[in-house]
């Protein structure tokens, strides 16, 4: 039985390794972003029709790709599995810092309310897994892991099951949500 290639051992053209990690990380912020306020600035067709399909497919594609980079990128970067699940963990600090204020009935500033779930979660997930895959001696395993998981909880937050109660103004979400932003 052959043995999973190392990701992080493969060698092709890369940009430093932090520098991909930072550019695919600003790329899947500034598609969660167009996600988040593209409907407010520009007439889009309602999801459930054939023009609506044709403009989700290759977006949400596109933004799995993006976040697969990432989670690869983060793979190969050259630190120990200690350092990257601390340095994961205080990425999601602000995240933390969000759920605080917003429990203190503070609105969080702008640009921390935009930053903490859109680009420091999915760069401290992507982090994480590539932790973990490191500790666990398969970094393959869990390398899609953290871009699969950020995509569907997108998914399902802005078309899924929580966007259809969210429009139907269900008390179900207040009941079982921690109050994230």
């Amino acid at each position: 039985m052959q043995a999973e290639p190392d990701v992080s051992a493969r060698s092709s053209w890369s940009p430093d390794p932090v520098l991909a990690l930072l550019l695919w990380a600003a790329a899947a912020c500034l598609l969660t972003l167009i996600n988040r306020f593209a409907g407010h600035f520009v007439p889009i067709p309602l999801f459930g029709s054939l023009a609506g399909h044709f403009l989700a497919v290759p977006y949400l594609l596109l933004l799995l790709l993006t976040l697969l980079k990432m989670g690869r990128a983060a793979a190969r970067l050259p630190f120990s599995a200690p350092f990257l699940l601390v340095a994961g963990v205080l990425l999601a600090a602000p995240v933390g810092v969000t759920l605080l204020l917003q429990n203190m009935k503070i609105f969080p500033p702008p640009w921390l309310f935009l930053t903490a779930n859109n680009l420091f979660l999915p760069l401290a997930a992507a982090l994480v897994g590539a932790g973990v895959g490191r500790v666990i001696k398969h970094p393959n395993t869990l390398l899609a892991a953290a871009g699969f998981s950020i995509f569907f909880d997108i998914v399902v937050v802005t078309m899924g099951t929580v966007a259809v109660l969210m429009k139907s103004n269900s008390n179900l979400i207040a009941a079982v949500s921690v109050g994230a932003g």
